[in-house]
């Protein structure tokens, strides 16, 4: 399950580039397309959630635990635009016997913080 998950075909349609992946952190980079941008001609919100919720699922992963998302959160700084080369850095932060706690930062390729991001991971 977890090999034939790694290559998520969503993630290939936004054409995510997963640079590394290893237990407990993870880089995925994805430049920025025409189809991504929402009416003021920015990145969709949507899109760069997806970026960061990959990084946080391959960082998941790729320790080889089956776990499943319990909850997200995502605050962000700057707005992304069309051409910009964005990276997602997701690192753990804390865990328990049940929950794995990551942090993810996404950032453009002037190395700005576009986005922050928090996923909360619980095994099944």
């Amino acid at each position: 399950m977890i090999s034939d998950d790694l290559a998520c075909a969503a993630e290939q349609r936004l054409g995510m580039e997963v640079r590394s992946a290893e237990a407990d952190c993870s880089e995925i980079s994805m430049k920025i397309r025409d189809d991504m941008l929402n009416g003021h001609d920015v990145c969709h919100g949507g899109s760069i959630y997806a970026l960061a919720h990959a990084a946080f699922r391959h960082a998941c992963l790729a320790a080889g635990e089956t776990t499943g998302t319990e909850s997200c959160t995502i605050e962000f700084l700057k707005s992304g635009r069309i051409g910009d080369q964005l990276t997602a850095n997701a690192k753990l932060r804390a865990r328990s016997d049940s929950i794995r706690i990551f942090d993810v930062t996404v950032m453009n390729q002037d190395d700005v913080v576009v986005a922050l991001f928090q996923g909360n991971r619980i095994r099944t």
